[in-house]
């Protein structure tokens, strides 16, 4: 579904440097919160897919279609974006949540209300809900993509529109340094926007995740070409858009889904520390010591004069600690994912967030969500 002649001539190309589309970017500044992708495959869109290293891009700019909820038909925008249920079912299928997206009704966030008000853990019931993404038409100057021309790019909303929305952003200064009026980038105009680069760091281990850092604007020494203008898709209009029953019959597969445990995990995991105290007694061997703290991702260190009794007491210090910790949003944010890991484990968290996360940024908020930390206050 390509531009070109389906937008007809009555459309200024050109006018894509207007204020509307300025405007569809700082909505987006304002909208604070694996390659799942939801475009419709039978049309054969060509889909950019960035490896490790780094890139630098020109977001293309185009005219919205009719199922874009957050942009009028015939308005510039620049992404579209949607809320997508991921690994559905046995197949593991990927469906737009209508719910989110259309107002309409969505089995997997009724199933989710149910299992809510049925009073489940939370960390059964927040899985469910649908993940966040964009998706652009892009210009790729990596050497492999020079001749390629215009691409989709379906990308989670935390590795790029995120970041993208805090730089596009600048806030004048006043005499003595106070804010003055905020002005928004707009890096997607045709003749006066921004080429953006961004670097994709691989995962440092096995279960981590990738990070896409240094988002900057470099400025553009030419302008977007018509011919370019005219190779853009409608991006609403390329997405697959199931219906209920499909969705439905996708989730549930052909077995009903069961109701889910209620049980008291956070009981659980204090018993699980109160074994792990029991097996730490039972060691005598400082190298089986050191494998116990290896396996349980502890952070105690092992000094040169310490024996294996005040090593033990290390350990069990250090697990009784775990039992009655009480974490701040600033305990959170500055925990390696090894130490995030812990925490999941103390606290009796669904080891499912690791891998329903988006990223270490997201992982961190949802163990915020999970443990009902608010502000910056130690709960």
């Amino acid at each position: 579904m390509k531009r070109g002649k389906g937008r007809g001539k009555a459309k200024n190309k050109r006018a894509f440097q207007s204020k509307k589309l300025q405007e569809r970017i700082k909505k987006g500044s304002e909208r604070g919160g694996k390659n799942w992708s939801i475009v419709n495959s039978s049309l054969d869109i060509p889909m950019w897919r960035p490896k490790d290293g780094s890139h630098i891009i020109d977001i293309i700019p185009y005219y919205a279609g009719e199922k874009d909820p957050l942009v009028e038909k015939g308005d510039p925008t620049y992404t579209f974006e949607f809320y997508v249920h991921v690994k559905v079912g046995p197949n593991e299928s990927s469906f737009v949540c209508p719910a989110e997206m259309f107002g309409k009704p969505c089995p997997i966030c009724e199933d989710r209300q149910r299992i809510r008000d049925e009073g489940a853990d939370k960390t059964v019931w927040k899985k469910l809900f649908p993940k966040r993404r964009n998706l652009y038409n892009v210009i790729s100057y990596d050497d492999s993509d020079a001749k390629k021309g215009v691409q989709v790019w379906d990308v989670s909303y935390f590795y790029f529109e995120k970041p993208v929305m805090a730089i596009s952003k600048k806030v004048s200064r006043n005499r003595g340094g106070k804010p003055g009026k905020e002005q928004i980038v707009n890096f997607a105009d045709p003749e006066e926007g921004r080429s953006i680069s961004f670097t994709i760091e691989p995962a440092q281990s096995k279960g981590d995740y990738p990070a896409y850092i240094g988002h900057t604007f470099d400025e553009r020494d030419y302008e977007i070409e018509d011919d370019i203008l005219d190779s853009t898709y409608i991006l609403d209009g390329i997405v697959k858009e199931s219906s209920y029953e499909d969705i439905k019959a996708a989730y549930y597969g052909n077995s009903k889904k069961t109701k889910p445990s209620t049980r008291d995990k956070k009981q659980n995991a204090e018993d699980d520390v109160d074994d792990l105290i029991s097996e730490v007694e039972d060691l005598d061997d400082m190298e089986e010591l050191e494998d116990f703290i290896d396996e349980h991702e502890l952070s105690v260190k092992i000094k040169k004069r310490d024996d294996e009794d005040s090593v033990k007491d290390k350990i069990i210090k250090e697990l009784e600690e775990s039992q009655k910790k009480k974490y701040s949003i600033s305990d959170i944010l500055g925990m390696s994912k090894k130490e995030l890991k812990r925490v999941i484990k103390t606290e009796g968290l669904d080891d499912s967030l690791l891998e329903e996360a988006e990223d270490l940024d997201d992982l961190k908020d949802l163990i915020c969500g999970e443990l009902d930390i608010e502000d910056d206050i130690p709960f």
